[in-house]
């Protein structure tokens, strides 16, 4: 929204109205301040280093730094600590006249022009009958020619106490010296007066300063009425007898204009201020707003013609109900920064009878200094360090650059040419910057050359200049991008060296140089460094901004497969093309960079690589070689995938040298039924009429057509489905030809039983191509229909050729670009529900697909599973069909990963069945009733469970991808028959949380997979050096809540020998069973010798699991020799 330069009414209008629709109320930010120059709290109670004192006069006077003990002041100090005082009250009556100076130590004030110089002081003068002074002197040279700047006399400033005090800010820009000082006077009268005081000195730079103290609209500022009929206000609010800190402040009182005042919306414009001159820029002021419904009260800024809203004020009131409730705002401008800034105080009733707000002390200040102006460029020295600097906040200045679309925020830099004029400018940046040479002068500037060649902004830029005049100045603008990659503003550093010619592009750096590859030879070395794009050079289709490109070539070898390895050190795009120079076509890619396996070459073919450099590293080296890829394993295909029986052990296999894709084969499979449409087919036809013979009729009909054959001699049934039309059905012999349909004709039906279905029945021979040509009734017809071919014939087949189809690999729902697919296949169980297992190690993609190797439709697929995760459940299958499983390698941002992989299936007829329990461990109990996370505070618990090796010999490989914070260790946990305690009828590793609780993967119970639930099951916990334990009966199971073995002694079979009292009257399992055996004896002291003294490891005689075997794992064990755990348990 742009400003004109009369604020037109409709047009502020716009700009509020857009204002409060989308700004938020925004919480207070960080408080930003601009450094001071000299700033004085005296709060050490003395007069600091460098302030110098003067009396004269009467010498009793009392007067210095601290809290007066006046009585009469009672202790008051201006902010509550120590401040300068001067307290003739109690220096006495009849004395000698007296003055005090305190004078500050010299500053340099000078600023960049258009700065203010701005004193702030806190003030107390106590009147008494106008012959005593307080006074504010500033000396531009910090010796001579005292100025007055502030005179308190006659009235006191600002109540009758030292804590009543007046906030003094005082523009001495006039007086601003770079070794000025300010002096504080106090003159007594030659009367018995009060007092005076100052406190918290402080000078700094400021742009802006209003405090509205003239009771008027200030010079510069712009009081608008976008609607309604009254504006600001300036001065103290007589309808609200308050204000915002003692003195007159700007305000908009909607409540005393009255309830039938038209509606208010009113903008408050600063004077126009130049916010160049500084780097960082702060607004600080105080504000006061009641709110009522829907008024509002938005800060802003109208930079470079447009608005920007800072902070809005709705709902809620800030701070108070009056005006003396006021909150302190503070915001930062830096982003603004530009000439022409002004500031908006914008306030809306919204059309309602609102309440008020109220603004005081306006101040912008600013600090630091950026070379963001041509005429502010820093020098960089030729050969000279690089120079640092920041277009963070910085303004755009000169022409724009012509080798890029749009670039922001530009600093300046100049050189002076070298010698032989030639010159590199190197930029190391943490955004995407933009280099332009200038030559000229800042008001006369001439661009000579831009550069954006690192266009994604990582490695930095180096601009090579020639033809240079030896001696002359040259201006180097550096700016941020916008709209591409990277960031437009941050840290640059800068350097100019000289001479160096650029060096040459790559000998391959055209297609007609491409380098010979030999296959299955060493690598050929190269780099793609100052490379270019030749002109009408093809682009990868993977990536159009690919860039520096380098060419290599191969012949095709038999197989008509490769492997290209570019061995890149940089982020590089492998693109393959056939044909000529100037006439490629592209074959074959990856974005990804690094190896590509190609499929389908023609053999003795000459083929041409093109690497190229994207994003992060443009550039860098290679090693090009190309090589027979390793053979494919058995499952490449999906005609070779392997069984996984149901309930079986997983299948192993590798997808290493799997691949893909490969040349497209026809492929014979049997006919499962055909859909189809004729709409919108471009196939045209006088379709011949039904019957024994063939005659053609005058209808031109659209058609559709298919082929199959059979098995055997025999009778067969070709049906044909229409849900859109009225359809009709031919059968041809051998071959089918439009123009003459009656030459091969079978058979043909119009209607059977209705004008939805068509049916023949005939005679076919085997090995013969019939045709089935579908179409509708009535010429201007189409629709949709479907084909099912039956046969009596027993052991009879009708087949069907797919053409053209891939049997390495197919798309799938999960992965954009999957790589290296290997097969599998499985029959679905009598439940039609399977839970599907991958333990695989590298980044991987499952889908299960339906139908026949060439025809499969996938039903569902699952992205990388963790091999730690739940088993994937797979449902809606038909009993007894067959299944194909596709595990590829997953796409992903770093390329494709190979390896080997596990894959299980189990029936799943039930839901999973979730056991609830709650155990202790003896050893690792703590005195807060918690056992100890000692192993997982030191990382040492495994995310794989321990209990594949002996005596436990667990085949599951249940893992953690995480071990939560609170674990103890893993324990196994075992359901027993109910009715035969001896059997297992399933077994779960799980993680034991520190309060007993036992969970797979932190939930709330042990979930078992494949086992009948509202059953009862005996449940055994074991652990590995803690005598394992089972219930005192079968639980049934999913149990709501859990059984807790350490409630007591009836919770565990043989509870009283099987568990151990603890101090609080609960029960935990034995410590001291190290070998597993299900008994406490010298074959575990014989563990505790072997592995004592051992420190911060996973540790079986580490009895109180504190990850250390010491004496105290001994003195756990000793009185627990001899326990025997129930024969059940013992191994």
């Amino acid at each position: 929204m742009m400003f004109s330069k009369f604020y037109s009414t409709a047009l502020l209008l716009a700009v509020i109205t857009l204002w409060f629709a989308f700004v938020p109320n925004v919480a207070a930010q960080q408080t930003l301040q601009a450094p001071v120059i000299i700033e004085e709290n005296f709060n050490d109670c003395e007069f600091p280093a460098g302030w110098t004192t003067n009396l004269t006069g009467f010498s009793g006077a009392v007067w210095g730094v601290g809290i007066p003990d006046n009585t009469n002041s009672n202790g008051a100090s201006i902010d509550g600590t120590c401040m300068v005082y001067f307290d003739d009250d109690a220096s006495g009556n009849s004395t000698a006249s007296w003055t005090a100076q305190v004078t500050s130590p010299a500053f340099d004030g000078t600023g960049p022009a258009g700065s203010i110089l701005l004193l702030e002081v806190d003030v107390h003068f106590r009147n008494w009958n106008g012959s005593d002074a307080f006074k504010i002197l500033v000396s531009q040279n910090g010796s001579t020619n005292w100025v007055e700047v502030a005179v308190y006399q006659g009235q006191n400033y600002s109540g009758t106490n030292f804590d009543q005090y007046l906030p003094a800010k005082i523009d001495i820009t006039p007086y601003a010296g770079n070794a000025m000082r300010v002096r504080f006077e106090y003159n007594d009268g030659n009367d018995w007066n009060w007092w005076a005081a100052f406190d918290n000195f402080k000078v700094s730079q400021a742009m802006l300063m209003e405090d509205f103290d003239d009771c008027a609209l200030p010079a510069g500022w712009i009081n608008y009425i976008d609607a309604g009929d009254f504006g600001w206000s300036f001065g103290n609010d007589v309808e609200w007898p308050y204000n915002l800190n003692g003195t007159c402040m700007a305000y908009f009182n909607d409540d005393a204009i009255g309830q039938d005042a038209a509606p208010s919306t009113v903008a408050l414009l600063s004077p126009i201020i130049d916010a160049t001159i500084y780097a960082n820029i702060v607004l600080d002021v105080d504000v006061q707003f009641r709110a009522y419904q829907g008024s509002f009260f938005v800060i802003g800024v109208l930079y470079n013609g447009q608005v920007v809203p800072l902070r809005t004020f709705v709902g809620d009131n800030f701070e108070g109900y009056n005006y003396n409730n006021f909150g302190h705002v503070n915001l930062d401008l830096s982003a603004y920064r530009t000439t022409d800034l002004r500031l908006a105080f914008v306030y809306g009733d919204a059309g309602t009878w609102a309440w008020m707000v109220g603004i005081d002390n306006v101040k912008v200040s600013g600090w630091g200094q950026i070379n963001d102006l041509c005429t502010s460029a820093i020098p960089v020295t030729v050969n000279g360090p690089c120079v640092q600097a920041t277009n963070v906040n910085a303004i755009f200045e000169g022409p724009a650059a012509a080798c890029v679309d749009s670039t922001r925020a530009g600093i300046w830099f100049s050189f002076v040419a070298p010698a032989g004029g030639a010159a590199a400018i190197n930029s190391a940046s943490d955004f995407n910057e933009v280099i332009t040479v200038f030559s000229g002068n800042c008001n006369a500037l001439t661009p000579i050359a831009c550069t954006n060649r690192d266009e994604f902004g990582f490695t930095g830029e180096r601009l090579r200049l020639t033809g240079l005049t030896a001696g002359q100045t040259y201006l180097v603008r550096v700016s941020g991008r916008v709209g591409s990659f990277g960031a437009t503003m941050g840290n640059t550093c800068i350097s100019v060296t000289s001479g160096g010619a650029a060096p040459p592009a790559p000998a391959n750096d055209n297609c007609s140089g491409a380098v010979q590859l030999s296959l299955n030879g060493n690598c050929v070395s190269g780099n793609n460094r100052n490379a270019t794009f030749e002109t009408g050079e093809p682009l990868p289709s993977l990536n159009n901004r690919s860039r520096a490109s380098i060419w290599y070539r191969f012949t095709a070898p038999a197989g008509g497969k490769v492997v290209i390895n570019s061995g890149a050190d940089f982020a590089d795009v492998i693109t393959v093309y056939s044909g000529n120079c100037g006439a490629l076509t592209e074959v074959s890619a990856t974005d990804l960079g690094h190896s590509l396996v190609v499929n389908g070459l023609t053999p003795g073919q000459t083929y041409r690589i093109q690497i190229t450099g994207y994003f992060a590293t443009v550039e860098g080296n290679v090693c090009m070689a190309i090589t027979t890829p390793p053979t494919p394993p058995a499952n490449d295909l999906c005609s070779g995938a392997l069984t996984i029986p149901v309930d079986g052990a997983c299948v192993a296999a590798s997808n290493q040298g799997a691949t893909i894709t490969g040349p497209p084969t026809n492929l014979t499979v049997p006919f499962t039924g055909y859909t189809a449409t004729t709409s919108g087919s471009t196939n045209f036809y006088n379709r011949p009429n039904e019957g024994a013979s063939c005659t053609v009729s005058s209808v031109y009909v659209r058609y559709d057509v298919f082929t199959f054959t059979v098995t055997a001699n025999g009778s067969y049934t070709i049906t044909n489905s229409y849900p859109q039309m009225d359809g009709y059905l031919h059968v041809y012999a051998n071959s089918f030809n439009p123009n003459n349909p009656c030459a091969t004709y079978v058979a043909g039906n119009d209607d059977f039983n209705g004008i939805t279905l068509s049916q023949v029945t005939v005679n076919l021979t085997a090995g013969i191509t019939y045709y089935v040509v579908t179409s509708a009734y009535g010429a201007n017809q189409s629709g949709q229909y479907s084909t099912a071919i039956t046969t009596p014939v027993a052991g009879a087949q009708v087949l069907k050729t797919l053409e053209n189809v891939v049997l390495n690999g197919v798309t799938t729902n999960c992965n954009v670009n999957p790589d290296a697919a290997i097969w599998f296949k499985f029959t679905a169980p009598a439940s039609g529900k399977i839970y599907l297992t991958t333990d695989a190690d590298f980044v991987h993609v499952v889908s299960v697909f339906a139908g026949v190797c060439g025809s499969l439709t996938e039903l569902q697929c699952f992205s990388n599973p963790s091999r730690c995760g739940d088993p994937l459940l797979v449902t809606n299958l038909t009993p007894g069909q067959q299944y194909f499983i596709q595990v590829a390698s997953a796409s992903t941002p770093f390329g494709y990963n190979y390896g080997n992989i596990c894959i299980g299936i189990k029936n799943a007829p039930y839901e999973p069945v979730k056991a609830k329990i709650r155990v202790l461990l003896q050893g690792a109990m703590q005195s807060n009733g918690l056992m100890t996370t000692a192993l997982q505070q030191n990382n040492l618990i495994p995310t794989t469970n321990p209990y594949s090796e002996v005596p436990w010999n667990y085949a599951g490989n249940d893992c953690a991808d995480e071990i939560p914070a609170n674990a103890v260790d893993w324990v196994l946990v075992e359901l027993r028959s109910a009715t035969d305690m001896n059997q297992i009828v399933a077994q779960k590793a799980a993680l034991l949380m520190n309060t007993g609780v036992v969970t797979d993967k932190g939930k709330d119970g042990v979930r078992f997979f494949g086992i009948q639930p509202n059953n009862s099951y005996y449940i055994v916990v074991r652990h590995r050096n803690h005598l394992a334990i089972m219930s005192s009966v079968a639980v049934p199971l999913p149990n709501l809540n859990p059984y807790d073995f350490s409630a007591g002694i009836t919770y565990t079979m043989l509870g009283n020998s099987q568990t151990v009292a603890l101090p609080d009257g609960s029960r935990a399992m034995f410590a001291g069973d190290m070998n597993a055996d299900g008994v406490v004896s010298v074959a575990d002291f014989n563990y505790y010798q072997s592995q004592s003294g051992q420190i911060n490891q996973y540790l079986d005689a580490d009895c109180n699991l504190d990850r250390t075997v010491t004496v105290a794992d001994f003195n756990i064990y000793h009185p627990n020799a001899s326990i025997i755990g129930i024969e059940q348990i013992r191994y």
